[in-house]
């Protein structure tokens, strides 16, 4: 953690709740923010738009990346203990249904409810990447609000901002700045450190973004410790002792049969996700 008087680095990760490798950096970011000492800004942006705009085609078009990519999605989904899993029918809820009303609704809360765009983005990945739920609909994008705390009044005032020329634009602006900054896909991690912006595509660059990191010159130096610096533990347990007191607060809520969850990566688990379904 940063020491008093210490800036935090700012990391900006642009995103799409279309792409499935955009929430794997996303949770694990969430997780490491504890670690790295990082300030981690949420940036919806439309995902369509930076493949138009930089010529490049969705993975899965081409068939060999995309036979790959099936595979690499799973072995990536069990590392890092996201439940996520490929829908059934993958070019309809993916290529051709897309995300632009669930992105401008996401951006319609980032713009006026900021506190909810971390649960609201969360559900909307969980909607169509774990439960195989359609969000292009109208009653799935409030469901998926309402799931992440947003009253039904005020859902429904978000939705109804969705086709006004402030939301597009700033989704418009948001998908600008990050083909400015290099992006050609999803997700787009951009860290700045020293004054220079560095772009990191994907979820599986985090060595990397993390030795970025610490060579961050306007934190102090006891923001990171040399063990810090180079010691990457396990994305599904980082963070699990920082967030000790609040496992001890909130597991009567989230788990109301009073089961424990035990390990470090049910806990994990748990802050990944809103709530615990099932028994």
């Amino acid at each position: 953690m940063a020491a008093a008087g210490g800036r935090k680095t700012l990391v900006e990760i642009f995103y799409d709740v279309v792409s499935p490798y955009s929430w794997l950096g996303f949770e694990v970011l969430c997780r490491y923010r504890h670690n790295w000492s990082i300030e981690l800004r949420f940036r919806p942006a439309f995902l369509g738009g930076i493949i138009k705009e930089t010529g490049n085609q969705p993975p899965a078009m081409v068939p060999k990346r995309g036979e790959y990519m099936m595979k690499d999605i799973k072995r990536m989904a069990k590392y890092y203990q996201v439940p996520l899993q490929i829908p059934k029918d993958f070019f309809g809820s993916v290529i051709r249904k897309g995300s632009l009303s669930a992105m401008r609704f996401i951006t319609a809360v980032d713009m006026t409810q900021p506190q909810f765009l971390e649960p609201v983005s969360r559900e909307l990945w969980m909607r169509i990447w774990s439960r195989d739920e359609d969000i292009t609909q109208t009653e799935s994008i409030l469901a998926a609000a309402g799931e992440a705390g947003l009253p039904s009044a005020l859902a429904q005032k978000l939705l109804a901002m969705t086709s006004t020329p402030e939301v597009k634009n700033r989704l418009k602006e948001t998908t600008e700045e990050a083909l400015k900054y290099g992006a050609f896909g999803m997700p787009a991690v951009v860290a700045h450190v020293n004054g220079e912006a560095h772009l990191f595509f994907g979820s599986d660059r985090l060595e990397l973004l993390g030795n970025v990191i610490a060579q961050d010159a306007t934190q102090t130096p006891q923001a990171w410790s040399e063990g810090q610096r180079f010691t990457f533990p396990h994305p599904a347990t980082a963070g699990y002792r920082e967030r000790k007191a609040e496992r001890e607060d909130t597991e009567g809520k989230l788990n109301p049969q009073g089961q424990g969850w035990g390990t470090y990566q049910e806990w994990t688990l748990k802050c990944c996700l809103p709530k615990k379904r099932g028994p």
